[in-house]
């Protein structure tokens, strides 16, 4: 793998709770974002429009009311006009259309406004027609745009949502397709990125929080990018020198072997690594963040893990800047604690929501492009490993008590024991798991090679040629020949070397040829260092334990329990201890 050395290597750590940067302050940032009226919406709760019928905040009084400030005197309120303007929750004659002329005429709506066009996320359309049948409320749709820029809603809009279908009848009719139909096939998700987001799996009251989790990730990345016009020119691929996700699955791996002190170590320092990424969030430090690290934690069934890890994450983002996108999506998440078979399910939501919001930044960087469509590709890929994870709740009776959601709609669920077992397959790339799979494809582009183009799309989409082995060692032979000449960039020969040396011990695994597999890996722990050679030092003792030699897994063992960097990682926790 990449010789990547950990950032705090030269003994300095940020102090807990230190003075946050500006750059992830999004969420009060002006996005510049208009209303379009033919814009989409998401679908909404139980296949109804659902408007909570909560009372708004009031006004304050001004200067020519009459109510005090803590009762109001009239039921009504009185537009420009002098017709009678009724506050919600109350009764209105249907002849007596509501028409709010003035500024202060509208303050009684802000909060269900607020509700269908930020949380909910609604077009322009749908709210004008939702609250002329059900308030009797008549404005033009230039008026809702006036309106909406005086209180601020377009910072808070969310460009390029995909429509979904809203009304009952056209969740009905999804409701009976082949769960598989939902999902995205490889070469639609590679070459195509304006496809509708897949709809929630249950349409709940919980369906209002995992959207405003979904909405996150756009404020985050498109705050991030409105920050600072040279954000777009940043490259995820070489934004790799934050080892946090591989600390965690350096601690997963031990934790598996059963080395649960050494395990518990690194854990510690993975969860120290979060405060600096948060500090210095980017758009690879934020996928990494809410994304990468839940799927391993999950993938790994350590669901206590991930649950202390949310909380901390949310708490720390919270402590030091107040509200932030990321509260948001781990509030998302705190959602579906209780209903595990469909977080992996969200995750790959989210995913997508983040590789086509940064398909449609104009001048993004290309390898930024690649690298997140193919992390939504490796989270799409761990659903699709096993057919077995997901199930179709066959359609019965509205009202059953099997009903899943009391209407008696098909629903879709995550098998969670299936994907526990899943996490488990030996071809389903153990070794270097989701956070490569997005890097790796993205190291292609740096090649510039043809060959090297089909062999790493071979290798993402798991479906080898019968030549990919001699072709792949043939391209790293070429490889090695170029790094002798001088012609591979500074900094990239073990970067390339690694990348052949990733593709081929996959081949050999899935089609299980045991000896090459031992011979390329045997060979990749000489471009290895720090966590990495932890990991696929694991890795190799594991499938040497099982299919070769133990002598030799247990030497493999030893060389990894000697290695410097666990040297390193006890040091550093006994220093935390004496703190």
């Amino acid at each position: 793998m990449d010789d990547l050395s950990s950032p705090d290597s030269a003994g300095t750590r940020m102090t807990f709770f230190t003075s946050p940067e500006s750059l992830t302050s999004t969420v009060d940032d002006n996005f510049d974002v208009y209303i379009k009226e033919d814009s989409e919406s998401p679908p909404a709760e139980d296949g109804k429009h659902v408007i909570h019928r909560r009372r708004p905040q009031q006004s304050k009084p001004t200067a020519n009311r009459t109510a005090s400030g803590r009762t109001l005197k009239s039921t009504k309120l009185t537009s420009k006009s002098g017709a009678s303007v009724s506050r919600p929750g109350q009764g209105h004659s249907s002849h007596l259309p509501i028409i709010p002329r003035k500024a202060e005429d509208w303050d009684p709506w802000k909060s269900i406004l607020h509700e269908l066009y930020i949380t909910q996320n609604r077009i322009l359309r749908d709210i004008i027609n939702m609250m002329d049948t059900t308030y009797n409320l008549k404005a033009t749709p230039k008026m809702y745009k006036n309106q909406f820029a005086r209180w601020g809603f377009f910072k808070y809009a969310v460009k390029r949502r995909p429509r979904i279908k809203s009304d009952a009848r056209a969740l009905k009719e999804n409701s009976d397709d082949d769960p598989q139909d939902m999902m995205l096939d490889d070469d639609e998700a590679l070459d195509s990125f304006d496809t509708a987001v897949m709809p929630l799996i249950h349409q709940n009251d919980s369906t209002r929080t995992m959207q405003s989790g979904m909405t996150a990730v756009q404020h985050f990345l498109h705050g991030y990018i409105d920050l600072d016009a040279t954000h777009v020119r940043e490259d995820a691929i070489f934004s790799l020198h934050e080892p946090m996700y591989r600390y965690f699955k350096a601690a997963m791996d031990l934790f598996d072997l059963n080395e649960n002190v050494q395990g518990g170590r690194v854990l510690r320092l993975a969860f120290l690594q979060i405060e600096p990424m948060i500090n210095n969030a980017n758009i690879k430090s934020f996928a990494d963040l809410c994304l990468l690290v839940p799927h391993l934690l999950l993938e790994s069934d350590r669901r206590d893990i991930l649950a202390a890890y949310l909380t901390y994450l949310a708490r720390l983002a919270t402590v030091k800047f107040g509200h932030h996108p990321m509260a948001d999506i781990v509030a998302s998440f705190a959602e579906l604690m209780n209903r595990p078979e469909d977080i992996m399910q969200y995750i790959m939501i989210l995913s997508q929501i983040n590789a086509e919001t940064l398909s449609g930044v104009d001048n993004m960087n290309n390898h930024t492009q690649e690298w997140a469509k193919n992390v939504f590709l490796g989270c799409q890929r761990t659903i699709q490993a096993n057919p077995n994870t997901i199930q179709t709740t066959k359609q019965i009776e509205p009202g059953s008590p099997s009903s899943p959601n009391g209407n008696g709609a098909t629903s879709l669920r995550f098998n969670n024991c299936a994907l526990m077992k899943m996490g488990k397959l030996k071809h389903d790339h153990h070794m270097i798991r989701l956070e490569a799979q997005g890097v790796y494809w993205a190291q292609k582009l740096v090649l510039q090679d043809p060959e090297a183009d089909d062999l790493a799309t071979q290798w993402l989409h798991g479906n080898y040629e019968p030549d990919f082995a001699e072709r792949a060692e043939a391209y790293q032979e070429e490889i090695q020949a170029r790094i002798d000449a001088g012609l591979v960039p500074p900094g990239m020969e073990r970067l390339m070397e690694s990348l052949c040396l990733g593709w081929l011990n996959d081949y050999y695994e899935t089609t299980e040829n045991w000896p090459k597999v031992f011979e390329w890996g045997r060979r990749g722990l000489q471009f290895a260092d720090n966590e990495q050679f932890a990991i696929w030092s694991m890795n190799l003792e594991n499938l040497m334990r099982k299919f070769g030699n133990q002598e030799e897994a247990d030497e493999l063992r030893r060389q990894r329990l000697e290695h410097q960097w666990v040297e390193k990682v006890r040091r550093e926790v006994e220093e935390l201890s004496l703190d």
